[in-house]
């Protein structure tokens, strides 16, 4: 089940340089600090000074991802050195 929630990102045009990407990073957390969801994928928000209209931000579940990052250095912990 996907969740829209809009956003606006509020930014000085006066800072942006044309030359650059800027693109997109989210973390929502709840209110004791805990990461529910964040973005794993490069999302655009300004391409050539202008800003993205309409960008679409996908998430995943931040416990999800701890929970697969942590198991991961275990294994690799445990694994012998080549």
């Amino acid at each position: 089940m996907a969740t829209e929630i809009p956003f606006v990102v509020n930014y000085d045009p006066e800072g942006i340089d044309e030359r650059f990407t800027y693109t997109l990073s989210v973390r929502i957390i709840d209110a004791d600090g805990n990461l529910l969801f964040i973005n794993d994928t490069s999302t655009p928000g300004m391409v050539d000074g202008e800003p993205v209209a309409d960008a679409e931000v996908e998430v995943i579940d931040g416990e999800a991802a701890a929970a697969e990052a942590e198991a991961l250095m275990a294994e690799a912990q445990e694994s012998p050195e080549a």
